[in-house]
């Protein structure tokens, strides 16, 4: 053992001859080495293990509604093209009112038309995300077109 305060070698001894101060281990005693090691192995281990187990999270994902009506005075039905919930474009002619419902994630681009089949009436589309209507269009035109587009938050 050495002595803290002047560094003597100093044996067994609690206290240093030559100056009185307290001993301590070297730091080169072969225990000391090997405490040190296996504290040195296991932070490694532990980063390693950190770094393997932390997985990156999915995203929130968000309820969408595509919704299409009339105001009762056309046939009731409309040509749809829109966006679907995997980034596919789909056209499809339906009866109003229509809705569509789906989850997808935040950046997600929408789109959604609705024409009339008729000159007389009014068709509006619109678009909900989780519950809160985000975008609407009308039109009154014969054979009109309403468009709405937009991305998740």
């Amino acid at each position: 053992m050495f002595c803290m305060k002047c560094g003597a070698e100093i044996g067994r001894a609690r206290f240093c001859q030559h100056c009185g101060g307290l001993s301590r281990r070297s730091a080169g005693s072969p225990a000391f080495k090997i405490v040190f090691a296996l504290i040195v192995v296991f932070l490694i281990l532990w980063v390693i293990g950190s770094v393997v187990d932390s997985k990156p999270q999915p995203p929130e994902l968000h309820r969408v509604t595509y919704t299409v009506w009339d105001d009762g005075l056309s046939d009731g039905t409309a040509e749809l093209t829109y966006q679907n919930e995997i980034g596919g474009t789909e056209q499809r002619k339906v009866s109003m009112p229509w809705n569509m419902e789906f989850k997808v994630a935040p950046g997600t681009f929408l789109y959604l038309s609705a024409q009339k089949q008729q000159e007389s009436g009014i068709v509006t589309a619109a678009i909900t995300i989780d519950g809160h209507m985000v975008k609407r269009a009308e039109s009154d035109s014969p054979f009109g077109i309403a468009a709405v587009s937009g991305h998740v938050p």
